[in-house]
């Protein structure tokens, strides 16, 4: 699981890089077009440095180019207009990584029960260690009490998890 696993979902286009990141199609339009991408003036461009009136077909293509493009060229980028043409700006939302592994585009983990399960004991303060065996009246006089990795701290959840439960 990668880049290749998130698209962007166009809003304003403020965010989004026009040929860097995949937000029309499959993979950046750098690389459905990379001799366009050769001949543009701006590759860093953003997604509204692309557009007039918040459309794509209405802009002037040939001026984002460094030299005239030859005729195997402007088909070239009449493809991209065809592929881009269906995006329209909305200027009051912002652009959004979605996740295409989800109807809702929202990221998410499967967690197994076990993992759950520690993670609740932990959460709780049940885990056993060595903190918690003496709170419960286990006699631990011939071990050490301290951590046995470090054997700087006693034993306990927030020592081993680096975490601070509240």
């Amino acid at each position: 699981m990668g880049k290749e696993s998130f698209r962007w979902l166009v809003g304003n286009g403020n965010t989004i890089m026009f040929w860097e990141d995949i937000w029309c199609g499959e993979r950046p339009l750098r690389v459905e077009f990379p001799r366009l991408f050769r001949l543009v003036n701006n590759k860093k461009g953003l997604v509204k440095d692309f557009l007039n009136l918040n459309r794509f077909n209405e802009v002037n293509w040939v001026d984002f180019f460094i030299r005239p493009l030859l005729d195997r060229e402007l088909n070239m980028l009449n493809c991209l207009r065809e592929v881009v043409s269906s995006k329209v700006l909305v200027p009051e939302e912002e652009d959004r990584l979605i996740w295409i592994h989800d109807n809702n585009g929202v990221f998410s983990l499967k967690v197994p029960l076990r993992a759950r399960s520690f993670l609740w004991m932990i959460s709780i303060y049940r885990l056993p260690t060595k903190e918690f065996l003496i709170r419960r009246g286990v006699q631990i006089y011939r071990l050490e009490c301290g951590c046995p990795w470090c054997n700087r701290e006693p034993e306990k959840v927030e020592h081993h998890f680096s975490i601070q439960i509240h």
